[in-house]
């Protein structure tokens, strides 16, 4: 019989209670696991007691986004973390590195590592040489740039340079709810109407070709060398076609939104096409899909996190608009299991 692991759950009170923790830890149970939650305030206290785990498995996001922007409290937080780390020692295996997760903190640094990235759907195409072997399926990025301010933004699309529609992000990819404060730029107008419209949003950003997908967000989510599907509702390709029939805001030729509202399974927003992920049929082959997520798991050195993928189905292009570390699970099927699974395999070195 396998000897248990202790396993320490460094997670926000959020974090906790979206993992449904409780089950998290029954689960364990089957698997040798001896789970334990552990908030990131009480680190300091774990590391002087010399306690030793020999698993840390943890979400952090918002503190180390918080130390990256200088808060001095998050700061200290994010110290008393990494002294956890180093007083675990080498033997410990840490489910991802601190520095791993850190790197999908910033969009632009994201963007920077996934430049020139492709990856093609390898499967067989034709069944023999009288068939036309169709065209593979590609995997990218959008177009991106990343703007410091709002005046170099609003100058590069004054002079043309930035082709419009093009969604707005933030720089920072975690940590705040700005992260998901987005800004659809369909046209020009609000440089002619009041540019002093995008006040409201923080920048530095990210501005991010807008590309047509019929409404539908792709949410993969990836455990390890397993991933699941999901359908949720986008922006209608409407919105675009014919922005001028929409609010005030889009009459300007921009408008605001946050991310949650749009693309939750249950949104109702006005950007949405009623229904329109529940009639669409997943186009990607399920084995592309996982050739992409083990790419991201080599370019980023991560094993747990989500990709936000629309796509465009005429030209066949699968477009990675975000990327998560450590998403919400819930609709992955028997996640739990599939988590624990992962814990005992990352400790063999596998």
């Amino acid at each position: 019989m396998e000897s248990w692991l202790n396993v320490c759950c460094v997670l926000s009170e959020k974090k906790r209670q979206h993992l449904h923790f409780e089950e998290l830890v029954t689960a364990g149970q089957k698997w040798n696991l001896n789970l334990e939650h552990v908030p990131i305030d009480k680190l300091e206290d774990m590391t002087s007691s010399g306690k030793k785990y020999d698993v840390v498995l943890h979400k952090v996001t918002e503190v180390m986004a918080k130390a990256r922007r200088g808060d001095e409290e998050a700061q200290q937080l994010r110290n008393s973390f990494l002294r956890f780390l180093e007083a675990q020692g080498s033997d410990c295996c840490v489910l991802d590195s601190f520095d791993s997760a850190l790197g999908l903190l910033d969009r632009e640094e994201i963007v920077e590592k996934l430049k020139g990235w492709e990856c093609v759907d390898k499967t067989e195409r034709g069944k023999d040489n009288n068939v036309e072997v169709v065209k593979p399926w590609k995997a990218t990025i959008p177009s991106s740039a990343s703007f410091p301010t709002k005046e170099e933004f609003c100058a590069t699309v004054r002079e043309g340079i930035t082709s419009l529609p093009l969604i707005l992000k933030t720089k920072e990819a975690h940590g705040s709810r700005k992260a998901h404060e987005m800004c659809l730029v369909v046209s020009s107008t609000f440089l002619e109407v009041d540019n002093a419209t995008l006040d409201r949003f923080s920048f530095p950003a990210m501005a991010q070709k807008f590309v047509l997908h019929n409404g539908v967000l792709i949410k993969v989510f990836a455990v390890g060398n397993k991933c699941s599907v999901a359908l949720r509702p986008s922006i209608s390709n409407r919105v675009i076609m014919d922005y001028q029939t929409h609010a005030t805001s889009c009459k300007m030729g921009i408008i605001f939104f946050d991310s949650h509202d749009v693309s939750k399974s249950d949104s109702n927003c006005f950007l949405n096409d009623d229904g329109a992920h529940l009639n669409y049929e997943i186009a990607l082959p399920k084995e592309f899909v996982l050739d992409i997520c083990k790419e991201i798991r080599t370019i980023f050195d991560v094993s747990l996190f989500g990709l936000d993928i629309v796509v465009n189905v005429e030209e066949k292009v699968a477009y990675i608009i975000d990327i998560n570390y450590f998403p919400g699970y819930k609709e992955m099927a028997d996640f739990h299991n599939v988590l624990c699974q992962h814990i005992l395999v990352s400790t063999k070195g596998e």
